[in-house]
């Protein structure tokens, strides 16, 4: 984690609870874990079905020049299982501020 000192007006310096923030790949897990049990649930049939974090990176932006940077992105793989059914699926979460925009990719049964 990172921990940001912001300035008083009188110079003085204070930390800011706000400022601290933890990496983006452990901020969005919960959110690509919560839309991958959701599609699972949805493609299986099985309101049952709960995820389990097989793996994850942060993957660097594709596009880098010197005029633009892209966005990067959390991958995670996580594995749905419930109803004797399981599968896995690819989300990525973009690092693009938004903090609600992953997507499930297609599942590997």
């Amino acid at each position: 984690m990172t921990a940001l000192i912001s300035r008083r007006r009188d110079g003085r310096a204070r930390a800011c609870r706000l400022c601290v923030r933890p990496p983006f790949i452990d901020q969005m897990q919960p959110q690509a874990i919560s839309m991958a049990e959701r599609r699972g649930q949805f493609e299986m049939n099985c309101p049952a079905a709960k995820g389990e974090m097989l793996s994850r990176e942060t993957l660097q932006p594709l596009v880098q020049t010197f005029r633009y940077q892209g966005v990067a992105r959390a991958e995670y793989n996580i594995g749905v299982a419930g109803c004797a059914k399981r599968t896995a699926y690819v989300v990525i979460c973009p690092d693009n501020g938004s903090g609600s925009s992953c997507f499930a990719g297609g599942s590997r049964q």
